[in-house]
């Protein structure tokens, strides 16, 4: 018990956080803009509302959008046998993200973020390789979720600027 204790304070000291640990928002509402078919919003709408922020659905609220847009799946030949036969896959998953203010400022500029895996194909496991690509895009989503919430997270350090005065 004393020597977790002891662990857990030296870590705490250094500035060391779980993955996934995030600090609090400057807002306590938020729009998300995402597309119908988005696989990354539901993911953040759960992220968000774990930090006590609050989904926002009327679009003329005086709340922070966050617009999640180019949300891309791709999957690309990366090798083949000699005889044309598929080797090996890449998976590549990508989005857009910019957060603009309750006044149209923009908090974060647009930023493409990318996650990819390569996996070796085996075309006599074909169930098995269907499994682990969804697993690889699921863990590509989850990357990609939390990536999301690093920038939000820094959006919590910095001064957010101030609505113009009406």
């Amino acid at each position: 018990m004393a020597v977790t204790l002891l662990c857990l304070t030296t870590l705490s000291a250094c500035g060391f956080a779980l993955k996934g640990s995030t600090a609090a928002l400057p807002f306590k509402t938020v729009q998300l803009q995402a597309p119908g078919n988005s696989l990354l919003a539901a993911e953040i709408i759960s992220r968000l509302s774990s930090k006590g922020v609050a989904l926002n659905t009327v679009a003329s609220s005086a709340a922070p959008r966050i617009a999640l847009q180019d949300e891309v799946r791709d999957k690309s030949v990366a090798s083949t046998t000699t005889t044309g036969r598929i080797r090996e896959y890449k998976l590549r998953q990508s989005v857009t993200v910019q957060v603009l203010g309750d006044a149209g400022q923009v908090w974060l500029e647009p930023v493409t973020l990318v996650q990819q895996r390569d996996f070796a194909y085996n075309d006599s496991q074909i169930l098995a390789k269907e499994i682990e690509e969804q697993a690889l895009y699921q863990d590509m989503q989850q990357e990609l979720v939390l990536a999301i919430m690093r920038r939000l997270d820094t959006l919590a350090k910095t001064p957010m600027p101030a609505s113009p005065a009406k």
